[in-house]
């Protein structure tokens, strides 16, 4: 009945929220019982106090609006309070320490209650005795401790776990070492690419021996800056040889067990070498008669004797007929080297995708270890609950861990239990009446007629609109969050109003005027605008158990609700399927 905590490769993660009951609308002063007056006193004592140091305790009514406060006790030095109070009904307190760090407990008429509870960790009870609802949260909240433990402890080992360990180590460095070869791969396709812009240069400024004497000047100095790109950008690839099994080698002490992701590795390494073969073969020495004739140009430059036009000349003419004899790109090494680049990619994502694989298996293991625990767990609080359901203490959980809209038939059973026990108690019938709304608007009910006036005082019926697809947006002009969703309704109505659908709003407004100007305002065109201008109080909200704005329901042609708080792509293609009904 419960959600199953589910895990997550590299990180676990579980929270514990503060405990809280649903939001009721009850005014604490109105608290009352059928009960004669009787005095609880509850002793108790905060541990682990000197980080923290609590100075006072406040009791009071866990719910409601302006909640009573019932008892208030300073902490002494050593952790100790006493709390004494008339309560005259079962009910649901909250403990304030500090004015906000609080924890609920259940208190009965007529009891001598003893407790112990830590500072640093509110959520839990450390001892408790004299009160049966408290035993019972003491015994939840353990179960719940527990499984929060075992969490961790399967975290813990996944995080020790040698296989693990091995494939998150091996999937980082091959991911390190992909990034020093895309970087290199990025030099060298730079220096073929400026060895062919250098051959296209010599074409352009010779006939094929010699240069043209009117272009000797901008050719030299435009051939001395490409070739000394090309031996810039092949640089990083020399020091990358001498330098890439010491950082990446991949060839020692394999373990048999891994040797699938070390074959995909071993295709990547062949066609890496593949590549950086055809490079050596013409770049590499290329670059070295560049390098030289870069020195040469740098020498005759110092001594001046570069302005001797026969010099230059000379110079040119050597470039030349280097450059017409030896044109990397004449093999279509380029080409080959793009292509080993894909291959190597190909074994790339095969090495990602064992990895990923090796890594989901281990944590496969712990999570099906984990989740055969959690089973056993969450079947012993659904046990404890069903055990106390009788008891008004149950409520303190019933929301955080079984929330009706996933467990709506244990839901019912311990309200219907808590009914039958506490048949006039507010906040037990203010349960009961919620889940009465929510059975009324889940998915699959009819929707509850809604008929209230328009901004003309015309009644407008939900009704009326069956055999359309409606959305039934309930809004206000106050709500800058509805405000903001407007134009997105509005987008949707004008594209669909011609296929069969309708949008039907519900303000919470309580000014007839700015209800009005919003309308207009945020283009709101259909016609179907209501309100009673009670704004939280208001009847319709009430009847669809709306609690917050905005929020919608989608309703099929023949009145069904079958969708609540949808948006963006995932309420467009939902109406799409219903109107293709």
């Amino acid at each position: 009945m419960m959600t199953n905590t589910r895990f997550f490769v590299k990180l676990f993660t579980f929270f514990i929220g503060i405990f809280c009951l649903s939001y009721v609308q009850l005014n604490a002063n109105t608290y009352s019982g059928n009960g004669q007056p009787a005095t609880t006193v509850l002793k108790g004592k905060v541990i682990n106090n000197e980080q923290t140091k609590f100075s006072k305790v406040v009791l009071l009514l866990a719910y409601g609006q302006g909640a009573k406060k019932f008892a208030e006790s300073p902490i002494a030095t050593d952790g100790s309070f006493t709390l004494s109070t008339t309560i005259t009904q079962d009910d649901v307190f909250k403990l304030s320490f500090a004015d906000k760090y609080n924890m609920l407990i259940c208190l009965k008429p007529n009891q001598n209650i003893e407790i112990e509870v830590d500072a640093s960790n509110l959520q839990y009870l450390v001892s408790v005795s004299g009160s049966s609802s408290l035993a019972f949260q003491k015994n939840f909240l353990d179960l719940v401790k527990a499984k929060s433990d075992y969490l961790n402890e399967m975290n813990k080992r996944l995080q020790e776990d040698k296989e693990q360990k091995f494939y998150y180590s091996l999937a980082q460095k091959f991911d390190q070492y992909h990034q020093t070869n895309q970087t290199v791969d990025n030099n060298l396709l730079k220096t073929f690419e400026d060895a062919d812009s250098l051959h296209k240069l010599t074409v352009e400024c010779s006939d094929g021996k010699n240069v043209k004497s009117k272009l000797a000047g901008s050719f030299l100095s435009r051939a001395i800056s490409l070739m000394k790109s090309i031996s810039d950008h092949y640089q990083p690839y020399r020091n990358y040889k001498e330098n890439v099994k010491t950082y990446y080698d991949f060839s020692l002490n394999r373990d048999q067990k891994y040797s699938q992701i070390y074959a995909y590795i071993d295709s990547y390494d062949d066609a890496l070498e593949l590549r950086h073969k055809g490079a050596e073969a013409v770049m590499g020495k290329f670059t070295d008669e560049y390098l030289r004739l870069i020195g040469k140009y740098d020498d005759l430059n110092d001594k001046g004797t570069l302005e001797n036009k026969k010099v230059r000349t000379a110079l040119c003419n050597e470039i030349v007929a280097f450059i017409m004899q030896n044109n990397p790109n004449s093999d279509g090494q380029p080409e080959l080297y793009k292509m080993n680049i894909e291959t190597g990619n190909a074994s790339l994502k095969n090495v990602q995708a064992e990895a990923q694989k090796g890594a989901n298996a281990v944590v496969k293991k712990y999570q099906d270890m984990y989740n055969a625990e959690e089973r056993i767990k969450n079947d012993s609080l659904v046990a404890l609950m069903r055990k106390n359901k009788s008891d008004i203490a149950v409520m303190i959980f019933l929301d955080s861990y079984f929330p009706k809209e996933k467990n709506i038939d244990f839901y019912t059973e311990i309200i219907e239990a808590l009914s039958e026990n506490y048949p006039e108690h507010q906040l037990v019938q203010s349960y009961k009446d919620q889940l009465t709304v929510y059975k009324g608007t889940a998915g699959g009910s009819i929707a509850p007629e809604l008929a209230f006036p328009n901004p003309d005082g015309q009644i407008m019926k939900l009704s009326d609109l069956r055999g359309k697809v409606v959305l039934l947006d309930f809004w206000a002009s106050w709500c800058r969050p509805c405000r903001n969703a407007n134009p997105g309704v509005v987008a949707i109505y004008n594209k669909y109003k011609d296929s069969g659908f309708d949008v039907f709003s519900v303000s919470l407004d309580r000014d007839k005027n700015s209800w009005k100007n919003a309308i207009a305002a945020d283009k709101l065109d259909w016609p179907n605008h209501v309100s009673d201008l009670k704004q939280w109080a208001s009847a319709a909200a009430a009847l669809y158990g709306v609690h917050s704005i905005p929020t919608t329901y989608l309703i099929d042609k023949n009145g069904r609700i079958v969708a609540k708080n949808l948006h963006g792509a995932e309420l467009e293609n939902k109406i799409k399927e219903l109107l293709a009904k």
